[in-house]
């Protein structure tokens, strides 16, 4: 079985993003003494070093920033993790994982796949995050500009037309057309 971020999960990943993104940028005192984590994903770094505590976290984001080599060690510790399991994992240029495996029997997700996930710390999680929005502008504006920018939706939509498609679950796009899920993964187009 294999379980992945597609179009038909993607109103989970836009509220995992969501929960993620906070509205404050600025400094915040680490919870395990007192260096400072700074710039705009400082909150949503603090709150990973808070509920995924790990020694290779604190020191990834002591300079509030994931380089390569970080992202490859972080990823290693990744995959050690699902393959003590028997659990296979890659993922996609955006770092949306696909897990498979004979463990993976129903289509309830096992405890492990979230474990395993964050067994970094969240330091993958924040490297794609930082990399697709470095100055952590809100993510539904970015969305809806992107949609209006495609010409998926016409000129004057806005972050509150999004989020009310979202909440009545569904979206402005067809299913057919790349253009949206496009526009929800990389709305400034910065991945190659």
């Amino acid at each position: 079985m294999i379980f992945a971020a597609n179009e038909k999960k993607l109103i989970p990943v836009v509220m995992l993003a969501l929960v993620l993104s906070g509205c404050a940028d600025g400094e915040y005192t680490a919870p395990d003494g007192p260096r400072s984590i700074t710039g705009p994903w400082a909150q949503e770094i603090a709150s990973l070093l808070r509920d995924y505590p790990s020694s290779f976290a604190r020191e990834v984001f002591a300079d509030s920033k994931v380089t390569e080599q970080e992202l490859s060690e972080a990823i290693n510790l990744v995959e050690d993790c699902f393959t003590l399991h028997n659990l296979e994992v890659t993922w996609d240029k955006y770092g949306r994982e696909t897990v498979t495996g004979e463990t993976l029997s129903s289509d309830q997700p096992p405890d492990i796949l979230g474990e395993c996930a964050f067994s970094d710390g969240g330091v993958m999680v924040m490297y794609y995050r930082m990399r697709l929005n470095p100055e952590k502008v809100d993510d539904m504006e970015l969305w809806a500009a992107c949609l209006v920018q495609e010409g998926v939706v016409e000129p004057g939509f806005t972050k509150h037309d999004l989020l009310g498609q979202f909440d009545a679950g569904s979206k402005p796009w067809d299913d057919n057309d790349p253009r949206g899920p496009g526009c929800m993964t990389d709305p400034l187009g910065l991945m190659p």
